[in-house]
């Protein structure tokens, strides 16, 4: 039995290609050679066994290779024990939540994030940017209704198949015919969207797609949550879909030049990027979606989420950008990323409090 789980353990992190599968091979070989010279007494192997364990916990958490991105190297006390048993918790948490109608998990989400989320840091700094950049709406009221947006939204992903089965019940599409204009034209384009309202489901609109489709996404601080977090974007349910971590350049050019579409959150703070206007105040932007739109010559089509009605939602399509190019690359692509940030602003103006207001997008404004 203890040789059968040494080896699944093995097996996981050759799989998953994780830098202790060569300790797993040498205590493997080590244990084969012990075992078959030696007479060892059972209260020897369950240290072993403890160990061998662990491994194929942390195996089964670990993100797959193709997720794979460079990070700061982690503690050993967060690589080793927070993280773990980070992902540990969640787990057991999410069996009896996915048991719950989706209705009243996303009632459930909102209630508590609303009642939860007006004493944290992060409504300090989202009471911050709303007294700046919007200041009628830096009120409670406000802040709690955003507070029961998130709520939803971080529960409504572990029923992702609950929206693929009832798509006529809980999504609604507004403006349809733009998208399905710009997937006639045959040619790629990028879909740029607002951090607003539950975006885990906009991968339900390529559930048709017949070309390549990329979706990226903010790789998590906890590598073991990697899995978790793509499930609730339908990674495995929505097979045409390649979710591609954010900074990961060459697979996004590699998805729009073989005539794909790549699907982005462009709204989000790049420390060391250049400074445009959103909502009228210097915010650090990058300029990557202008730079592919520029150089492969193509559309941006701006689209965004709101909420209908509990967790019933609505993807907005909202219009169709063309980035003019003078010859000057520089300028083109400011001139350019300032007209998708603008886009980007009046798309979050039409739902202002499922707005990611908690977010450090002015850095200390």
């Amino acid at each position: 039995m203890l040789t059968l789980l040494m080896f699944i353990s093995l097996w996981l992190a050759v799989a998953k290609d994780l830098r202790a599968a060569i300790w797993l091979h040498l205590a493997f070989g080590v244990f084969l050679l012990a075992t078959a010279v030696f007479h060892i007494d059972y209260i020897y192997l369950i240290p072993i066994a403890v160990i061998f364990v662990g491994f194929a916990i942390y195996a089964i958490f670990s993100p797959w290779k193709k997720y794979a991105v460079e990070r700061q190297p982690r503690t050993f006390q967060k690589k080793w024990f927070g993280h773990p048993l980070e992902a540990i918790s969640y787990h057991s948490f999410v069996w009896i939540f996915k048991m719950l109608p989706l209705p009243v998990l996303s009632w459930l989400g909102g209630k508590v994030l609303e009642t939860v989320g007006p004493y944290t840091k992060a409504n300090k700094i989202a009471a911050r940017n709303l007294s700046i950049i919007w200041p009628e709406h830096n009120n409670p009221k406000f802040l709690k209704k955003m507070w029961n947006n998130w709520g939803r939204v971080f529960v409504e992903g572990l029923k992702f198949k609950t929206y693929l089965r009832n798509m006529d019940k809980y999504i609604e599409f507004q403006n349809r015919e733009l998208f399905d204009k710009m997937n006639r034209e045959g040619r790629p384009y990028i879909v740029s969207i607002p951090h607003s309202g539950n975006m885990g489901v906009t991968t339900l609109s390529f559930l048709e797609a017949i070309w390549p489709v990329g979706i990226t996404y903010k790789f998590p601080s906890n590598p073991l949550m990697n899995d978790v977090l793509l499930s609730n974007y339908g990674a495995g349910i929505v097979k045409e879909v390649e979710f591609i971590p954010v900074g990961n350049a060459v697979s996004m050019l590699r998805v729009l030049r073989g005539d794909g579409v790549l699907n982005i959150n462009s709204d989000q703070r790049i420390n060391g990027a250049d400074i445009l206007k959103f909502f009228g105040y210097p915010a650090r932007t990058s300029t990557g979606v202008a730079r592919f739109a520029l150089k492969l010559n193509i559309p941006v089509l701006i689209c965004h989420m709101e909420r209908v009605r509990g967790a019933k939602c609505r993807i907005c399509y909202d219009e169709v950008l063309h980035l003019p190019k003078t010859g000057d690359v520089a300028a083109d692509e400011l001139v350019g990323m300032q007209m998708v940030n603008d886009a980007l602003e009046r798309s979050a103006r039409h739902s202002p409090s499922e707005y990611l207001w908690m977010h450090r997008r002015w850095g200390h404004i």
